[in-house]
């Protein structure tokens, strides 16, 4: 193994490092940079998050409507303004070390901040099966707000064992005419019932798990399914296939941290972890309340803890 040889500078050097940049990262940014602290935000695609695919947003504060592309611009033009340096990259790693939190990439930078907060957020859980991956933004989605639009007079298949794959249904059936719904459980339960699904033309089979997914080289066909109850399998022709399975919590660089509870990061109500000079917010870190408004107060608290635990330091 090779020595590792770091040195810390003006130029790898933060006060507080943000690792992410949806609502709740982009929150931080502003009020850490605010402060007169030396900070940065990473994040491995476009600074918004899961919002930017958004095209209408009607709850946020201020905003009779706003499309997501634009919210996240202002979020990140004001980040910016306040003085925080983006930084495209996807984090590795981070890791105690020299006094600091050390932060390291996938193309080998390696930064070391005094604090550092996640606002990963979360990724959505995979049927995990053979096709997904190859038809996975070519006729597969888990979004139906950011690509229903491409199933008008489509063959549909919604699947998932949620609340959010019943309400998806419901929705992509006012853009559709031909929504099945595939539902791992035997029953339909919540306040929506499988009469309101059949009276709105949405055909619900309870009780499958999906096998394969299959098509040609450019075009997904559809998918192979299991009954639960007898191991038969049957196909569904299908155009697309929405998938929701709930989310998983980005976390995997943390693997040197033991400090997941339920699926999430455990933290305290400042939004600190137990790890020292390590905070969390935004969906990363709750099961609940998954909101845009919700992100965005998360990042402001772990930004003034952030900040309080700097200036101690």
């Amino acid at each position: 193994m090779a020595l590792e040889t770091i040195v810390v500078n003006d130029e790898n050097q933060y006060d507080i490092f943000i690792i992410g940049a949806g609502p709740s990262g982009l929150s931080a940014a502003i009020y850490s940079a605010r402060s007169g602290l030396k900070t940065c935000f990473i994040d491995k695609s476009t600074p918004g998050g899961k919002i930017v695919g958004l095209k209408n947003i009607t709850n946020f504060p201020g905003f009779k409507n706003i499309s997501g592309t634009e919210l996240s611009t202002n979020l990140y033009t004001q980040a910016i303004a306040a003085g925080s340096k983006y930084i495209y990259g996807t984090v590795v790693n981070v890791v105690e070390k020299l006094g600091y939190l050390a932060v390291y990439s996938d193309d080998g930078n390696t930064w070391f901040s005094k604090s550092v907060i996640v606002c990963t957020g979360t990724e959505n859980k995979k049927m995990e099966i053979p096709g997904e991956s190859q038809y996975k933004d070519i006729g597969i989605s888990y979004c139906a707000t950011c690509d229903g639009h491409l199933t008008h007079n489509k063959m549909t298949i919604v699947i998932g064992d949620n609340d959010e794959a019943v309400s998806s249904a419901i929705y992509l059936s006012t853009l559709s005419k031909n929504i099945t719904l595939v539902f791992e459980k035997d029953k339909i339960e919540g306040k929506i019932s499988l009469k309101d699904l059949k009276n709105k033309g949405i055909t619900v089979l309870l009780n499958k798990t999906p096998v394969e997914v299959f098509g040609d080289t450019y075009n997904l066909k559809g998918l192979k399914i299991r009954d639960k109850s007898n191991s038969s399998i049957e196909e569904i022709k299908a155009d697309f296939i929405f998938v929701f399975y709930g989310y998983v919590a980005s976390t995997d660089f943390l693997k040197d941290f033991p400090i997941m509870k339920n699926g999430v990061i455990s933290i305290n109500s400042d939004k600190s972890t137990k790890i020292k000079g390590l905070f969390a917010a935004g969906d990363v870190s709750k099961n609940e309340n998954r909101q845009i408004i919700t992100a965005v107060n998360d990042g402001a608290i772990a930004a003034m803890s952030a900040i309080a635990f700097v200036e101690k330091k």
